[in-house]
């Protein structure tokens, strides 16, 4: 297969689900700690992709709020997107009513990361995180 780097978005809730996946894909998870202002040199080695870590980071504040503001943006001004954007609330409502639950050791072991994590070191690159808001 090809190489790659795959992105996933995981809301606090799911994080015992990510726990099931990278338990079922055999690979260890790496949370990029806090305090440290992440840069494009702490993105993971090639033996550490190769050995299957996943590297875990908190998507920047400034960057999803501006992301935020545009979508809403484009929903106002267009009203065929306002009931996609219904049509999407209900369905994200029913996934949750409806999923399975997570293993009672994947709960736990989500319990036991840390509870602040700083920005993923491939989103950082794209602002300066020493003004970003902790």
């Amino acid at each position: 297969g090809r190489s790659g780097t795959a992105v996933s978005l995981v809301e606090p809730d799911e994080m015992p689900y990510l726990m099931d996946l990278t338990l079922y894909l055999g690979r260890q998870l790496r949370t990029t700690p806090a305090l440290q202002v992440s840069s494009e040199e702490d993105l993971l080695s090639a033996a550490e992709r190769e050995n299957g870590v996943v590297e875990l980071g908190k998507f920047p504040t400034t960057l999803l709020t501006t992301e935020v503001e545009y979508v809403n943006k484009l929903i106002a001004e267009r009203p065929d997107l306002e009931e996609l954007a219904r049509v999407a609330g209900r369905a994200s409502q029913m996934y949750h009513k409806t999923r399975g639950s997570a293993s009672r050791a994947s709960v736990i072991r989500a319990r036991e990361l840390p509870a602040e994590i700083g920005v993923h070191p491939i989103l950082a690159r794209t602002l300066d995180l020493k003004a970003e808001p902790r």
